[in-house]
């Protein structure tokens, strides 16, 4: 699975190649611009030279994006050259008309230039880093504000709040230029601000799928749907009394098998057997409430409660008989040993909730069915049987499933004797 970082640098690295590929694009059509209605052959140089170097830049940048190197830096050179790109422009154009033949103030009546100051803003905040809208932001600030004072620098440069004279005249308004700008800088923070909203949006979407899945894997689908979508009356209910099916299975003779194997066989064989069972589980509707060891805990009611939740427990059962069979194919085509199973089912009311602390809660059943369960499948050994279930059970069926009475039988933890049946499959 994807990580919240991976997808972050994902996301900023097609946001600079958009960058590179808009840069592109803007510097030939600057140089073919340049060529058609330049001035002069100076502006035609210096435009040249200026498009070169940002070529050479821009396709060293590619190579370093093609890598997926040091993506922070490419953004941080990338938005430092379009600003300076474009607080070259209008020098450029004013010594290719006249230099000091006309007054400085035009250079501050270029609206190209704020419409190209806010594209290049728009585009950089694509890689949603706030950083390179900031640096856009704080470039383009310090050159118009150099620009305004090197204009007032000129003698003929008259200072006049009319706005008729700053739009016609070579008159500057500097209330009209200075709102501009500011109007640029608010526009660059709330980029910004939007910029780390949305990573921090993304971080939290990544994290909460990431917190869904950990928490699916713990419950069939049906039942993760209800769990997601509840209130909080579930997450938060200490517990209610309710009838549930549950179920207990364990490898026999597991601690003598693990002695046979190495430590990453053993986990790996735990992995596949495990990975099995649970998916049955699932597919029939039950909650995985824990493993045991190599045992599994599982229950069918829960959170809520259905008709035939001690039928699809026994019928789960028996596929993971199958699966097992299937499994033990497999290995014995390499040469492994046969797995052996015990599964024990009881049907009978417990207390369902969440069991635990603030910190560290559980969502579990507790009870004398949760403990007969468990009694039932430790009994698979002693009766020489790999399933057997309990009477209440066995009434459920309503001999939907075939069984074989077993008679009377002590349990520990019980006065008096269970009636067990073994499931014929």
């Amino acid at each position: 699975m994807i990580t919240t970082k991976e997808l972050l640098l994902e996301r900023e690295l097609r946001g600079l190649r958009f960058i590179s590929y808009f840069r592109i694009f803007f510097v030939l059509a600057n140089i073919s611009i340049t060529m058609i209605v330049g001035k002069s052959l100076m502006e035609r140089v210096v435009v040249g030279i200026i498009s070169l170097i940002s070529f050479f830049a821009t396709f060293y940048f590619t190579y370093l994006l093609k890598q997926k190197r040091k993506l922070e830096l490419v953004g941080i050179m990338s938005a430092i050259l379009d600003v300076s790109l474009l607080a070259c422009l209008p020098y450029i154009w004013y010594e290719s008309v006249g230099g000091d033949s006309i007054p400085r103030t035009y250079m501050l009546k270029a609206a190209t230039y704020v419409s190209m100051y806010f594209a290049i803003l728009i585009i950089h905040s694509f890689t949603i880093r706030p950083a390179y809208p900031l640096i856009i932001t704080g470039g383009v600030t310090l050159s118009s504000t150099f620009l305004f004072f090197f204009a007032k620098q000129d003698s003929r440069t008259i200072i006049s709040n009319d706005f008729v004279t700053h739009m016609l005249g070579n008159t500057v308004s500097a209330e009209f230029y200075f709102s501009t700008l500011l109007t640029f800088v608010f526009s660059g923070l709330i980029l910004a601000f939007f910029t780390y909203q949305s990573r921090k949006l993304i971080y939290e979407a990544v994290n909460l799928e990431v917190t869904k899945m950990q928490v699916s894997r713990y419950f069939s689908p049906n039942v993760f749907d209800k769990i997601t979508t509840a209130d909080d009356s579930l997450v938060n209910s200490s517990g209610r009394k309710q009838e549930v099916a549950v179920m207990f299975t364990d490898i026999r003779d597991f601690t003598t098998l693990s002695e046979t194997l190495k430590p990453e066989e053993v986990v790996e064989l735990l992995k596949e057997y495990h990975a099995k069972m649970v998916n049955i589980i699932f597919e029939n509707g039950g909650t995985l409430d824990k493993f045991i060891g190599d045992g599994i805990m599982a229950t069918f009611g829960t959170p809520d409660p259905k008709p035939d939740d001690a039928y699809r427990a026994v019928i789960a059962g028996i596929e993971m008989k199958k699966a097992l069979s299937e499994l033990n194919l497999v290995r014995s085509k390499k040469g492994l040993s046969a797995i052996r199973q015990g599964i024990g089912i009881h049907f009978g009311s417990v207390i369902a909730g969440n069991i635990g602390t603030e910190n560290r809660m559980e969502y579990t059943v507790i009870g004398d069915t949760f403990n007969l369960a468990s009694r039932i499948e430790s009994k698979c050994k002693e009766l020489k049987t790999d399933f057997l279930i309990s009477e209440s059970v066995k009434e459920k069926l309503k001999e939907r499933i075939p069984t074989k009475s077993l008679g009377l039988h002590s349990v520990k933890g019980k006065t008096e004797s269970v009636a067990l049946y073994e499931v014929v499959s």
